[in-house]
């Protein structure tokens, strides 16, 4: 079983599923923000806490 939630934008109705599901406990209404300034196309930066790696070879099987 995966948790999904519905979330509605005007009349679009999207199903996304998550690893944990979130749970929001408020007195007020939730106000969600769309990300406007987001670019898919720019390049994402490298980890900071990612540990270098030398790749030492590839395998193939052959059939």
């Amino acid at each position: 079983m995966q948790p999904a939630a519905n979330i509605i934008a005007g009349e679009l109705v999207n199903t996304v599923t998550a690893r944990m599901p979130i749970i929001v406990l408020r007195d007020a209404d939730l106000k969600l923000k769309l990300f406007r300034s987001f670019d898919a196309t720019t390049p994402r930066k490298a980890r900071a806490d990612r540990v270098a790696f030398e790749i030492l070879g590839t395998f193939a099987s052959t059939q």
